[in-house]
């Protein structure tokens, strides 16, 4: 039985590893200098039938500050989310968030072209702790990172300003897309929940 619990711990372990190796190594790639304005996230290229922008966009970056501050991040996130997300979670979080905050760029904000993985992170970020605070409402840390989240998005949708990292990484932020990213976790998590509550459901249906 031990040996059986292990195995699976490890098969657990190497689905979450899989998804963090991808997403890093697809950042890499993507922001390359010498292919990196081909992967943003443009407009009319979208529009003209170039769809894999709407996924590639949030894995390219426009410098080297602005891919590092946000694979910083993502490493952050990760190990944040190991106990609450299997590689199963963390693919559908990415895919969700990916849709969910391309689609809001192309047809509500109307941007003419955006690169980085905030937005993204923004979402997945959220998700973790909603995720975290429904297995144990008494996990403090999970609450105070809720509000620091909802002051930062409240703070950035009143003054529309990022000083600092446009500082950091040489270009404007795009606050718009931090905010699609928190709608689209909220909207991951409430599928994951659904999607447990009728896996759980099933489970202990009669045969």
């Amino acid at each position: 039985m031990d040996r059986i619990n292990f195995l699976i711990s490890i098969h657990r372990s190497l689905g979450k590893i899989t998804v963090f190796v991808a997403a890093t190594a697809l950042s890499l790639y993507c922001s390359q200098e010498s292919l990196n304005n081909s992967f943003f996230f443009k407009r009319e290229g979208i529009l003209s039938g170039n769809y894999w922008l709407l996924l590639s966009g949030h894995f390219s970056h426009i410098n080297t500050p602005h891919l590092f501050l946000n694979l910083a991040a993502w490493t952050l996130i990760w190990l944040y989310g190991w106990k609450v997300c299997s590689g199963f979670v963390w693919t559908l979080l990415f895919a969700v968030s990916t849709i969910g905050t391309s689609l809001g760029l192309l047809f509500l904000v109307g941007v003419d072209w955006y690169s980085g993985l905030s937005g993204i992170l923004h979402g997945l970020l959220m998700t973790v702790v909603l995720l975290r605070l429904f297995n144990d409402r008494s996990d403090y840390g999970a609450w105070l990172l809720f509000f620091i989240i909802c002051v930062k998005l409240t703070y950035e949708s009143f003054f529309q300003t990022t000083f600092y990292t446009a500082n950091l990484i040489g270009a404007p932020v795009l606050t718009e897309a931090h905010l699609l990213g928190l709608i689209s976790g909220i909207a991951s998590w409430l599928l994951i929940i659904c999607l447990r509550a009728f896996l759980t459901k099933h489970k202990k249906a009669p045969a």
